[in-house]
Formats: structure tokens, sequence, C-alpha cells
């Protein structure tokens, strides 16, 4: 990382073991400032670090390459882009610096990057584009519908003695080997974070935790397209690593102008809570979680949401939740987000269970965060085995930023 925003990089490259999570490489980036600049500079280090993975992966999405990259070339789709552009410059500009400043590292068109960062709200409103909609020259020849990706669970419970989140990371096979661990601060230790993190796209639509304590997974949830350009959960999650607090997290992820929806479970290791959080546009719901485990996969729980669409993987992982006991340990949890009972839909996605008939996805890495320890622990393999790949010291992150004493108590009204 070069110029007068920059301070120092570094990375380290591990091997792929063959099972999640896979090769993870470990960037650690350190900027100087919050600038736009320095935002440019985070994003031209993650795409120059990573060009060849982020090509790969954005060659190889097929609906980014047959469906939603054609149709810019159309004045309905075009127009659609311009709006979401608009919309994320006015909102979220710094982000958007980081978009370019990864298009510029990676050397692939910033368009590329933009859409895929907004794969379901685009994907959503294009699918309700009539033909009427588009000029007599336009060419709509691509495949439209909303994309239904089913991806990610999570099993948390929050009880006095013990408090956790097991959560499985779920994605298409062009994923596999593109994804990496960032460790950076724009400023001060207060700004620092840790995200586990797709190339190609802003940190994280995935899961982190920052140097304030604050941590979040995320789960896919189809609610109907907005009828206008609006806000993406990808730089909605985004601006999670940047939130000072709980509440400000709780604001940003509930936040009015959203074009799609979110499930996002927020860890706030500093008041020892979970909450669950459910969205759809300008609708949320937010669930304290207590002793009772709750799982969540890509359907609406606490949120009822009209003409939602989701797939069977949901339906399955869901249905195999329900059947089996509920978890009271850690151990517990990390045993059912191994699963591959149901041979259709498992829980847990790999080689295993692909060579065996399963009709899903892939699981890149299983994670849980240990509110008890102020930990995140990424498992190596099927997450039933116990194994560790790597862990973050959550504890360590706040303590050599601004420390717990100084974040004031949750005032968000549940």
């Amino acid at each position: 990382v070069a110029g007068a925003a920059a301070g120092a990089s570094s990375m380290v490259q591990t091997e792929d073991l063959g099972e999640p999570p896979y090769s993870l490489p470990f960037l650690r980036l350190t900027l100087r400032d919050a600038s736009m600049e320095s935002h440019r500079k985070l994003g031209e280090a993650m795409g120059s670090h990573f060009a060849a993975g982020t090509l790969l992966r954005l060659q190889e999405w097929s609906e980014l390459q047959e469906q939603w990259l054609p149709a810019l070339k159309t004045s309905a789709g075009r127009g659609l882009y311009e709006g979401f552009l608009k919309v994320h410059t006015e909102a979220y500009p710094e982000y958007i610096e980081e978009l370019k400043g990864l298009a510029i590292g990676a050397k692939v068109p910033f368009e590329w990057l933009f859409i895929a960062q907004l794969e379901e709200e685009f994907a959503g409103q294009l699918a309700g584009v009539s033909s009427s909609d588009f000029s007599a020259g336009d060419e709509v020849s691509w495949k439209r519908g909303p994309s239904t990706p089913d991806h990610c669970s999570d099993y948390m419970f929050c009880s006095p003695t013990r408090c956790v989140d097991g959560h499985n990371e779920d994605n298409g096979v062009n994923s596999i080997n593109r994804t990496f661990v960032l460790d950076a601060q724009l400023g001060g230790p207060e700004t620092r974070f840790l995200a586990f993190v797709y190339m190609g796209e802003l940190p994280s639509g995935a899961f982190g935790v920052n140097a304030r304590g604050l941590g979040f997974s995320l789960n896919w949830v189809g609610p109907p397209p907005a009828a206008a350009p609006g806000l993406g959960r990808g730089f909605i999650s985004r601006s999670f690593l940047d939130a000072n607090s709980l509440d400000e997290g709780l604001s940003q992820a509930t936040r009015k102008g959203q074009a799609g929806g979110h499930n996002i479970q927020f860890f706030d290791f500093c008041s020892r809570s979970i909450h669950n959080v459910e969205v759809a546009q300008n609708r949320s719901v937010v669930k304290a979680i207590d002793s009772e485990p709750f799982f969540h996969a890509n359907q609406y729980q606490t949120l009822v949401v009209p003409h939602e669409h989701f797939g069977n993987s949901s339906v399955h992982r869901l249905a195999r939740a329900r059947e089996l006991p509920k978890p009271g340990t850690p151990e517990e949890i990390l045993r059912i987000l191994g699963d591959q009972h149901d041979r259709d839909y498992p829980i847990f996605h790999d080689e295993l269970s692909h060579k065996r008939g399963e009709k899903s996805d892939w699981t890149l890495a299983t994670v849980l965060f240990d509110l008890d320890a102020k930990s995140a622990t990424i498992l190596q393999g099927n997450p039933s085995a116990g194994h560790m790949r790597t862990r973050w010291d959550i504890a360590k992150l706040i303590s050599e930023g601004t420390g717990c004493e100084q974040h004031p108590s949750p005032m968000f009204m549940l």
C-alpha cells in the first residue's frame, strides 16, 4: 500500500487443505486515518493482493456474467444501475471509494464489483422489469428471475452461564479458495476490525468483529424486491465494522430506504449479549437471544414477510434442526452445524456431502463466537470434530482499542 494515507501491510498465505475453510489467506492493513483516500487504499490493497482470485470468482459467477452484466447494455438495466449508484454514493461514499480502489487493485471493471455487491437487490428489481420498460433497440436475452441462494445457518443461545453462536458460512462453488481474513484499521487501534471477506467484495458479507466489541454474522433472506433502487445489504454490513456500539449497529441494520433484506446476528462482547435482527426493506424485528436455543437459516422467523422466497435447502435445514435435541453447549452447536443426515440438503456442505449427491451449495467456513471467552474460532473441516483452524482474540482486540469500560449501555428500544 502506497501513498499519504497508507501505513503498512502484510499477508500470510496458507495451504488449501481440501476442506473448509480451504485456503484462508490473512491480510493485515494499517492506514493512518479514515479519509476517502484511505478507504480507496484499503480497497486497492485488497484488490491487488487477491487480483487473480477476484477475477476468477467474478468470471465464474454465472448469474453475474449471464444475467446482470448483460442487462447493463439495456436502457432499463442501465437505469437501475445508475439509480443504485446514486443512492450508495450519497449514503456510503467512503465504501464506494473502497470499491473503486478494489477495481484499480484487481484490474477489473468497477461495474462488475458494484453489481456483485448488490446481487440480491439488483437481480430482484431487474426480475420485475416488464418488457415494455425496455427501449426498442434493447436486447432482452438473459434469464430473469430472483436468485435463491439459501446461504448460511446460525445456532445460538445466551444463558446466564454460557453465551455462544455458531455460524456456517455457505456460498457457491466459485467462492471456494476465494476468501480471506482481513485485519485492518483506518486510524487508531479503536478502528481496527477482523473480517472474513469474499474476494471482490467489501468486508464483510460473511462475519466480522471490531475493536469496539461488536461482532456479527449474516444469513440470506428473500423479501420481495423494492419498487425502486435503495440501499444494499452488502453496504450496510460494511458499516457494522465501523459501528461504535450495538446501538449504532442496530440503527444501521434497521435504517430506512433498504432495497432488500437481511438476517443479522449481533454479538456485543462488552455487554455479553446476542441480538437476532430480521429486516425486509423498511420493516424489522430485533430479538434478544436468551437461554432458549435459536436456529436461523434463510427464512424469516420473527418478521412476517408476505411473498418471501426461499429454497429447499433452508426448509430442510430448519426441519433437521427441529428433529435434533436442542444444544446446551458450544460442542453441541458445532455437532448440529456439522450434521449431514439429510443427504439432499444437509446443514453442512462439503466434498463428502456432494459426493453423496447433495443438491445445495458449499460451506466455506464454520465459526464459533464465544462471548464468555471473547473469541471467535474458525473450525477446520466438519465442525463436529472440533478442530480449530484459527482463533481471533477479541479480548485483546478490544483492550488494545478503547476497552469495554468506555462503552455506553445499549439504549436501542426492542
